[in-house]
């Protein structure tokens, strides 16, 4: 089972047919799309200019960290994952992610970090 927001499963990201996905966030649509846009990443790199990298990793944690209350009480996303039962969820643990930490402490669930 995989996770993923409603705009990756749109464009169809995940081409193996035996992983079987959960989503969330179709109300926020292309997460993608707003972190590019209110961090400028994409037109900084375009016009040639430097990246500051700091500059550009608080602007998606500040993105993420709006988007993580949506996710978390999707209702439909978390009885989704409430009812597998799973004996573990594993989480990415690159600093944007780890908000989703709460996610397996509401359900009760053992977690793993990996990355």
């Amino acid at each position: 089972w995989m996770s993923l927001p409603h705009f990756m499963i749109q464009k169809n990201m995940v081409k193996d047919k035996s992983i079987k996905i959960i989503e969330y966030g179709k109300d926020l649509g292309d997460i993608s799309e707003k972190v590019y846009k209110s961090t400028a990443i994409v037109d900084t790199f375009w016009a040639g200019q430097e990246l500051q990298e700091w500059q550009s990793l608080y602007g998606v944690s500040a993105e993420c960290i709006k988007i993580a209350p949506d996710i978390l009480s999707d209702k439909s996303f978390v009885d989704k994952i409430r009812s597998l039962k799973p004996d573990l969820y594993v989480l990415e643990s690159i600093s944007f992610n780890m908000n989703m930490i709460v996610l397996p402490y509401m359900l009760d669930i053992p977690y793993a970090l990996i990355g």
